[in-house]
C-alpha cells in the first residue's frame, strides 16, 4: 500500500506541476580542452552543471564560476596559469570539488581556489595543491563558505604544498563571523 501512495505522489507532482525529479537532475557532460570547460560552465543550466575533466587542463586565464550557478566537478586536473587563480567562484556561485586536482606548475603563481564573498565551495574529494601566492591563502582565499568533508571512507581531500608570503598557505578565512 505504501508504494502505491508514492506512485500516486509522484504522478501528482507531474500531473499538477509538470515536472519530475528526473528534469531537475544536474547535467553531465564531459570535457577535456580549455574551451570545452569553460563553455560548460557557461552555459550550466539552471539546477547545475556535472563536468567530467578527462585528462589535464592548462587553463589560460582564471575558470570563473558564475553567479547563481551551481558546478560539480569530477576527476581530471586543472592547471592554473602564472599570476592567475585556477578558480574563481562568484558572489552567489556554488562549487563542489569531487576527485579534481587544482594546482599550478612548479613556479608559478596564483591562488587555488578563490571564494568571493557570499559564494559556495564544498569538497568531498580531491587536492589542492602546489599553489604559490605572494599574500594570503595560496590553496584556498575563502570570503564566503567552505565545507570539506570526505563523503566516504575510501576518499580523500589533499591541500597540501601550498605557500603564502601572508597568512594561510593551505587555507585563509578572511570573513570573520
Amino acid at each position: 500500500m505504501k508504494s502505491n501512495i508514492v506512485k500516486f505522489g509522484i504522478f501528482a507532482c507531474v500531473l499538477l506541476f509538470g515536472f519530475t525529479a528526473a528534469d531537475k537532475a544536474f547535467a553531465e557532460v564531459e570535457v577535456g580542452t580549455e574551451a570545452e570547460l569553460i563553455a560548460a560552465v557557461e552555459n550550466a543550466g539552471e539546477y547545475g552543471e556535472t563536468i567530467v575533466v578527462t585528462g589535464q587542463i592548462q587553463l589560460a586565464q582564471t575558470l570563473v564560476i558564475p553567479e547563481n550557478r551551481h558546478i560539480t566537478l569530477c576527476s581530471g586536473v586543472l592547471i592554473g596559469a602564472d599570476g592567475y587563480d585556477v578558480i574563481e567562484i562568484a558572489t552567489h556561485g556554488s562549487l563542489t570539488i569531487e576527485g579534481s586536482e587544482i594546482k599550478h606548475a612548479p613556479g608559478d603563481k596564483g591562488r587555488g581556489v578563490y571564494i568571493r564573498e557570499g559564494a559556495f565551495m564544498e569538497m568531498t574529494s580531491g587536492s589542492i595543491r602546489n599553489n604559490s601566492v605572494d599574500g594570503d591563502g595560496a590553496g584556498i582565499y575563502s570570503e564566503g563558505y567552505i565545507s570539506i568533508i570526505p563523503y566516504d571512507t575510501d576518499k580523500t581531500v589533499f591541500i597540501q604544498n601550498n605557500t603564502a608570503t601572508g597568512n594561510g598557505g593551505g587555507i585563509y578565512l578572511a570573513r570573520t563571523a
